[in-house]
């Protein structure tokens, strides 16, 4: 959802963002990790982001699901019909970006992020459906971007890593990942690959999976993006992000799309 790179968007500046994505998948899991093949299941959500400028060296970042539905539909293990939805607010994240560096060649930022459980992670008639994890975590980042090209076709590599304690069962992690995007047709088109990961800090072999929550999860993740100015402040974008590796991860892909403000 961010708007590329490590750069802090300073006082009068800002990215926003209305963006939906949806995942459906052929199966579910339930209680202990059991793997359902005769249950479907779709997450839609519907979201809010900024990164807005504070100073010309601070900024704000928020991400707000204000819409998430979960719904799962089919036959469960006892042959019993089943279908059941669940839909709220989801887990926000909501933090501050400092600039510690910034020169032609290099910009290096850290941020600091608070994930507030305003989803809740046992709704629907059996319970075990979900909007939220249920736990308060806090993310420290580090960013480190550099451009490249010329006015006519342009670019930047970003580099991050970061540490994010979570609370209540679930293991603590640390998170790395590299970005790339290319500037096209003078910048009116931007195409942006990412890989991301996320690497518990313990390995638990007992762990519990409850709901589509993992207590310690290791993964890697990818995703491109297209996003199009349809005027010098507006934009339109579509994404797809999907998995490289994990265990007891959903494997679908996320399908995305969003429209954007970016103001300079």
């Amino acid at each position: 959802m961010s708007a590329g790179g490590g750069w802090v968007k300073k006082k009068g500046q800002g990215y926003y963002k209305l963006g939906l994505s949806v995942i459906e998948n052929e199966g579910y899991y339930g209680q202990n990790g059991v793997f359902l093949s005769n249950l479907d299941t779709r997450l839609v959500t519907a979201s809010f982001y900024t990164e807005h400028g504070l100073s010309d060296r601070v900024s704000a970042e928020l991400f707000f699901p204000f819409f998430m539905q979960h719904s799962v539909m089919g036959v469960n293990m006892d042959e019993m019909s089943l279908d059941d939805r669940t839909s709220g607010v989801g887990d926000a994240n909501l933090g501050l970006r400092f600039s510690l560096l910034e020169n032609e060649r290099l910009v290096i930022s850290g941020s600091a992020i608070l994930g507030l459980p305003l989803g809740k992670a046992t709704l629907g008639e059996n319970m075990n459906l979900f909007t939220g994890d249920d736990e308060f975590n806090q993310l420290l980042r580090m960013d480190v971007s550099t451009p490249f090209g010329t006015e006519r076709l342009s670019g930047f590599v970003t580099l991050y890593t970061g540490f994010n304690n979570r609370t209540d069962f679930f293991t603590d992690e640390f998170w790395y990942g590299i970005e790339t995007g290319l500037g096209l047709a003078q910048k009116r088109l931007w195409l942006i690959g990412r890989v991301n990961g996320v690497m518990a800090e313990e390995s638990d072999d007992l762990a519990m999976a409850t709901n589509g929550f993992v207590t310690s999860m290791s993964f890697i993740s990818y995703g491109v993006e297209a996003a199009f100015y349809t005027s010098e402040k507006n934009g339109i974008s579509i994404g797809y992000q999907g998995l490289l590796d994990g265990d007891i991860l959903l494997m679908e892909p996320n399908l995305q799309a969003g429209f954007f403000w970016d103001i300079k």
